[in-house]
């Protein structure tokens, strides 16, 4: 007696249709095009972290070999870099361009996200102002005029008499005013450094004079 062979039911096959496919590569470029600017905003703020906090150890290191070898520092502010966040420090009366430049934060921050900027809060007799100044001024030759953006520490590691209060503000290029500056800030003669951030760096260089 033969046996009867039924071929069994063909199985659905297992995947996605085009459509779906779709479906979900949309919403996946949804959720990034929201996430993305969050995302971006975060990096930059610890961007600034990292530059504001290289700064204030280059400062510290730099008062700490005045004191050491007792010899005066000259200090430049680059505010004319569009590309890179940095200072640059030699002796008193070298000019910017053959002082020793120092780049600011990781390595890794891309060329003209993170810029810097500098005030001074002090008139032509070096008394403390009401507002900040910016100093605008190209860093180039020497530092001889108020309007320029750099100081010198004397072999105390403290600043100029003239020179003080003294800003430095650390920005996003796209967002110069925004919540994430930071800034560092030599409010008085006696070299002290502080920091501040937001609106705290609107204080002004009276108040950070203590006037």
């Amino acid at each position: 007696m033969s046996r009867l062979h039924r071929s069994n039911p063909p199985h659905p096959i297992a995947g996605f249709t085009l459509i779906e496919v779709l479906v979900v590569i949309i919403i996946a470029a949804v959720l990034a095009g929201i996430a993305a600017p969050g995302w971006l905003a975060f990096v930059n703020r610890q961007r600034v972290t990292s530059v504001q906090n290289d700064l204030v150890a280059n400062l510290n290191r730099l008062q700490s070999d005045a004191q050491q070898r007792r010899t005066p520092v000259q200090v430049w502010v680059d505010v004319s870099n569009p590309d890179r966040p940095q200072i640059r420090y030699g002796a008193v009366g070298a000019t910017f361009e053959d002082s020793r430049q120092q780049v600011l934060g990781d390595e890794g921050i891309p060329q003209g996200t993170i810029r810097l900027r500098a005030f001074r809060g002090f008139d032509n007799d070096g008394i403390a102002q009401t507002t900040w100044q910016p100093l605008t001024t190209t860093s180039s030759g020497l530092c001889n005029s108020i309007d320029q953006p750099c100081f010198n520490l004397d072999f105390l590691g403290n600043p100029d008499r003239n020179r003080v209060p003294f800003k430095i503000e650390v920005y996003e290029a796209n967002s110069p005013n925004g919540s994430g500056r930071k800034c560092v800030i030599m409010p008085t003669l006696l070299g002290q450094i502080k920091t501040e951030q937001g609106d705290g760096c609107n204080t002004t260089p009276r108040q950070w004079a203590g006037l």
